[in-house]
């Protein structure tokens, strides 16, 4: 099974004591909170501000809209999302409770009215059909038991006419492309992971390049939004190629 399989590569089977993915990756996110921000602006090079800024702007978000962010994490792209385009409704949900801890202190330092958290499953998600108008999805598509799943839900949700995008690592298709993407992602990374971000505990690093190798590419994702209805799909691709962006509407 793949994912017993994911869970033994990564290491989770030795650090969080459950069979469950759903449990072990709730339980990784819960850790790792104190440190995500801070983790995320390192891996990016700085860069993640930058092609946030270009997947948020395939939302075309306008005043009045209901926006929902999955897997919100420390809730970054729902306060992006806030502060590009005033006059939003943004419900923001994720499974990690310390995860919205740290987003709802971030929302409340801010004074942001117009984001809402709920503790939910992407596979899963607390609304009714045709309700918003867009999706954003950011690093959290890897991170889910069953991803057509996951698809299914968001299409559920979203309005007709409503725009879906999801953001995540990429798998670069050029050659120098690959070796520089496998010196940093596989080698680099992992290494300051364990040196100097997470002594005596889990490598949060080495759990991004692994679990990838498991990952759907750019084009099997898109195939994926296609046999789940969404129409007028493509792609983009950042930091070249070790992130990808994939775009469709209902």
């Amino acid at each position: 099974m793949k994912d017993m399989e994911l869970m033994k590569q990564v290491g989770f089977d030795k650090y969080f004591h459950t069979d469950s993915w759903e449990e072990a990756n709730k339980l990784f996110f819960n850790q790792l909170a104190p440190k995500y921000d801070r983790l995320n602006d390192v891996i990016s090079l700085g860069q993640q501000q930058e092609y946030r800024d270009a997947a948020i702007s395939s939302l075309n978000l306008k005043q009045g809209m209901r926006v929902l962010d999955v897997c919100t994490g420390s809730g970054d792209m729902a306060i992006y999302m806030s502060q590009r385009c005033k006059g939003l409704h943004i419900d923001a949900v994720d499974v990690a409770e310390e995860m919205l801890s740290l987003a709802k202190d971030k929302v409340n330092q801010l004074e942001l009215k117009n984001i809402s958290f709920y503790e939910a499953s992407a596979l899963e998600l607390p609304f009714e059909d045709n309700t918003f108008d867009a999706i954003m999805m950011c690093f959290g598509l890897r991170n889910l038991k069953d991803i057509s799943l996951g698809l299914k839900e968001m299409y559920r949700v979203l309005k007709p006419g409503g725009i879906f995008t999801t953001l995540d690592l990429g798998k670069p298709e050029g050659k120098w492309q690959r070796i520089l993407y496998q010196i940093y992602y596989e080698r680099l990374m992992p290494w300051l992971g364990e040196v100097f971000f997470h002594r005596n505990e889990y490598n949060s690093f080495a759990y991004l390049s692994i679990s990838n190798r498991y990952f759907p590419d750019s084009k099997e994702i898109m195939h994926m939004m296609f046999r789940e209805d969404f129409k007028n799909i493509y792609d983009r691709h950042y930091m070249l190629g070790g992130v990808a962006q994939q775009i469709g509407k209902k």
